[in-house]
């Protein structure tokens, strides 16, 4: 095939660039690379379809010629088996589908609306480079895309999925071939192999993949010197923990199995799990938090969305969608890329009417919009579900049709059984768990066939709704949220399932942090379960229930549960009105008791929060208090403009235009205006960069909004210029390089992280400022942070705490050097240190054990049996020891309340503590 494209070339007396220019001037242009390797008999890899295509269309070939030529590169790629390019054109069809695609026939394709979100990758040797997709897709060893629910994890995949798929078709072979897999399709106990060639034709088959995978694909590499990248979406959506781990070292065998020849490399999309689980993929296993939007990317949101929804007017309906989430205080909900889909699709149905207030009305009207639609007959599919029922069923006679009536009439509340089953744990299908209900049986099964069209129609009826999709050839639900949702929704409605719900959230979370204090109530370990609770108490308002859950919560903000009301209250949960008044009355009793400025923004912004007037009036009167420090006066209009009150974004800008206050202040006051898209921030930080003063009072020159990208560049370039002058020339407020840093961050800029790690390693700065720089450069992805962090933890003539806030970051990161560190100021402390130093090293101990070192129980027993340490630290060090269930914690609370060298209150406490411990739990 090559010759005869080379002796084509050679008749036309042609080069490659002439080809190449030719092809440009058609508006086909290809590569120069991929033209080489098309003509090189040398190079193994062969010209995709699609570039075949291009260059005999710009070559003039006659058709005979073509078909000839078409015909020699499938002989070629046999090697692949037939299979290889319609699995290829599957997957490019299949990773453009949007994660929401089951609402129907107008849904978007991924590309027209995804926004590529911030990421915070940990640990790695460099930074992202380019984009996360390119890093991904390049790096050889596995990694993790954590986010919450609904944070862009399965978006980031499909379009790591299309980029990759798209390159195998426009430029030929890749170093990886992407497969997306959900993660319960791993959990059978069949070779991995096995398990992935029928998720790949399973899910790939409603997408025109023609025959069935085999087998031998997945038992090798796909190309030479390719690899199968195994995309394994939805692990945290496996409720059982011992199934979850099972998958995870499935995985890790078969990757770690002679690493240079393995034919795969897994990444995995899940919300934050335990630790102990994350350790299973290994020590340098590398992590990408997705962050949710910036309040300034939600207008690029909405406007990609509407240019789908409402191609006519998409800029005057995003514009009218973005007023409408500010006028009801929605900015911090749309933050989440899935609420900002549903937000958008309820909004594109009614445009210029309202939007619900909280999570779960918009939950409920995005599924009322589903099964409207799905009654209209337009969705999911062609045609109305109703008449192709009753034309399928009416063979087997009226009986049956009025059974499956009768069945759809049912659907929605069978719907809910389902979510409620799989939040459960069961891992039965969707269908065996809806056939296990006599509502959804078939009242005959003798009849000749009617067992599978009657399982047809039920899968139909579930899919169609838009609430499901085919994930590996099984129905899932779209999204593990819309489960949640309709679980809660489920369980409110039975008494007996509402009373254990009930009793799992609120009296088995009453523990006892230490054994001389009352029980407290604390929030569930997993993280995910914060989305869960959070419809439960919205679904409990409407219920038999709705006063025991009142009771509850209000007893839980009295002990120590407050804050997580107003986490729940920001996820968009509707609280009690009693509630949300006792706490924020504790709240605002705080400061009274306290008198600091700092607590008084702190306790003000969190009554806000709760959707509390008063606390907004305070943080309004708080920005106006001349008496106050200009940096609490500060934060108290950041958190106005945060919770889209005007009020805050008037005050940054009269911070930004007050000669009378420190500059410094007024640049974080221009970075958050920047940071809230208010056009604003960026003239103030443009006027900045025209100064020559350096950081001293100056008056912001009225500059035009930039429109052409010439000029966006330049002023962009402007404000990062001032940035980084700031940056370098401030030294005494330590908040202010912070926050200029964050602005850098942002701009992901090389320049940025050399500000970061010439602050770092600057020895004018205070230790605390060194760390904080080198900890935002660690997060980044920089080694260079890291590198520093080891060294200034590992300093003996830096601040013991500081040293260990060092270590703590290094752990953050997954970096195993914080270990060494810990354990040097830990033994430090059992040597020539006064006994003050022992509080560092039990400090350091503690942070070893959480961190699942066993050295550091070792230590926390020398600490508590030294008598040269003091009693009190030998007293926290047998605590602890005896709280996390070791023997000689308890030995040494024995020793303890017999020394007669140690403080009568000592001795009484430790008594206290022995008595505790051997006490029954819960007596």
């Amino acid at each position: 095939m090559k010759r005869r494209l080379r002796a084509a070339l050679s008749e036309r007396g042609w080069s490659q660039k002439d080809l190449r220019d030719r092809l440009e001037l058609d508006g086909d242009a290809i590569g120069v690379g991929t033209i080489s390797q098309a003509f090189n008999p040398d190079h193994k890899g062969l010209p995709s379809a699609r570039t075949l295509a291009k260059i005999v269309t710009g070559l003039r070939l006659p058709q005979r010629e073509r078909f000839a030529l078409q015909q020699l590169r499938v002989r070629a790629d046999r090697e692949h088996g037939p299979w290889w390019g319609s699995f290829l054109a599957a997957a490019q069809e299949a990773s453009a589908g949007h994660l929401l695609d089951a609402v129907g026939v107008g849904a978007p394709r991924l590309s027209d609306i995804y926004v590529r979100q911030r990421v915070i990758a940990y640990p790695a040797t460099a930074g992202l480079g380019g984009s996360v997709e390119s890093e991904i897709l390049e790096q050889e060893d596995p990694c993790v895309v954590l986010a919450e629910a609904g944070g862009g994890k399965t978006s980031l995949l499909h379009a790591i999925w299309a980029r990759s798929t798209g390159a195998w078709l426009e430029e030929g072979p890749q170093t990886v071939v992407p497969i997306l897999v959900t993660a319960a399709s791993l959990t059978a106990p069949r070779p991995l192999p096995d398990l992935l060639a029928h998720a790949v034709t399973t899910g790939l088959s409603p997408y025109g993949l023609l025959e069935e995978l085999p087998v031998s694909a997945f038992r090798t590499a796909p190309h030479p010197g390719t690899r199968w990248l195994i995309m394994v979406d939805g692990l945290d959506e496996i409720l059982e923990p011992r199934m979850r781990c099972d998958v995870l070292l499935r995985c890790v065998a078969f990757g770690n199995r002679q690493p240079a020849d393995s034919p795969y490399r897994f990444v995995f999309a899940t919300r934050p799990l335990p630790a102990e689980e994350m350790e299973l993929l290994g020590p340098g296993t590398r992590r990408y938090q997705l962050q949710p939007f910036q309040l300034s990317e939600i207008p690029v949101v909405a406007e990609k969305w509407f240019s789908v929804l409402d191609p006519g007017n998409a800029e005057r309906t995003a514009s009218a969608f973005v007023s409408e989430l500010q006028r009801r205080r929605l900015f911090p909900l749309a933050a989440n890329p899935l609420m900002a889909g549903l937000l958008c699709q309820l909004y594109g149905a009614h445009p210029g009417g309202g939007l619900p207030g909280h999570r779960s009305d918009i939950y409920r009207d995005f599924v009322a919009y589903l099964y409207r639609r799905q009654a209209r007959g337009d969705g999911v599919g062609d045609g109305a579900l109703l008449p192709q029922t009753q034309a399928s069923l009416s063979r087997y006679g009226p009986e049956v049709v009025k059974a499956a009536m009768s069945t759809l009439v049912r659907l929605p509340h069978l719907t809910a059984y389902v979510a409620a089953e799989r939040q459960a744990g069961s891992t039965a299908s969707p269908l065996a768990i809806l056939l296990s209900r006599p509502e959804a049986a078939s009242p005959v099964w003798a009849l000749d066939g009617l067992r599978q069209v009657w399982e047809t129609f039920l899968v139909e009826g579930l899919r169609r709704s838009g609430l499901f999709t085919i994930q590996s050839g099984e129905l899932s639900f779209a999204h593990h949220t819309l489960q949640e949702y309709l679980a809660a929704r489920y369980i409110a409605s039975d008494p007996s399932a509402s009373k254990r719900a009930l009793k799992n959230l609120f009296q088995k979370q009453m523990k006892r942090p230490r054994f001389y204090l009352p029980k407290i109530w604390e929030p569930p370990y997993e993280e995910d379960d914060d989305s869960f609770s959070g419809f439960l108490i919205d679904a409990w308002t409407n219920s038999s229930s709705k006063h025991a859950v009142e009771s509850a919560l209000l007893r839980v903000a009295t002990r120590g549960g407050d804050d997580w009301i107003v986490s729940q209250a920001m996820m968009g949960t509707r609280l009690p009105k009693d509630v949300v008044a006792v706490v924020a009355d504790i709240f605002i009793a705080l400061p009274s008791e306290l008198s600091d400025g700092y607590w008084e923004v702190a306790c003000a912004g969190q009554v806000a929060k709760l959707g509390d007037s008063r606390g907004f009036e305070t943080l309004a009167r708080l920005v106006r208090e001349q008496s106050l420090d200009e940096e609490d006066r500060f934060k108290a209009a950041w958190e106005l403009a945060y919770l889209c009150d005007q009020r805050g974004t008037a005050s940054l800008k009269a911070m930004v235009d007050n000669t009378a206050i420190a500059s410094e202040l007024r640049i974080r006051a221009a970075c958050a205006l920047l940071e809230f898209a208010d056009p604003y921030g960026a003239q103030a930080l443009a006027a900045l960069a025209g100064e020559d003063r350096g950081p001293t009072p100056w008056t912001p020159k009225a500059e035009p909004i930039p429109h052409s990208e010439w000029e966006q560049f330049e002023q962009m370039r402007r404000i990062t210029n001032t940035l980084h002058r700031y940056a370098s020339q401030l030294r005494s407020d330590e908040e202010t390089q912070l926050m200029v840093a964050a602005a850098l961050s942002r701009r992901n800029e090389a320049g940025d992280r050399d500000t970061f790690s010439n602050l770092a390693c600057d020895p004018t700065l205070s230790t605390k400022i060194r760390i904080m720089m080198a900890a935002v450069l660690a997060r980044l992805g920089d080694y260079r942070g890291r590198d520093t962090l080891e060294a200034l933890g590992g300093d003996e003539s830096v601040a013991g705490f500081e040293r260990i806030d060092a270590a703590d970051v290094l752990a953050d990161c997954a970096d195993p050097r914080y270990q060494p560190i810990l354990e040097q100021i830990v033994i430090s402390s059992l040597t020539n240190h006064p006994p003050s130093t022992g509080d560092e090293g039990f400090q350091a101990a503690h942070l070893l054990i959480y961190r699942g070192g066993e050295e550091g129980r070792s230590t926390l027993h020398q600490l508590a049996v030294n008598p040269a340490l003091h009693a009190g630290i030998r007293l926290k060090a047998s605590m602890v020891l005896a709280e996390s269930h070791d023997w000689r914690g308890l030995q040494a609370l024995e020793i303890l309340s017999h020394d007669p060298l140690a403080q009568p209150e000592v001795r009484a406490w430790a008594e206290r503590h022995l008595r505790d411990t051997k006490r029954p739990q819960g007596r």
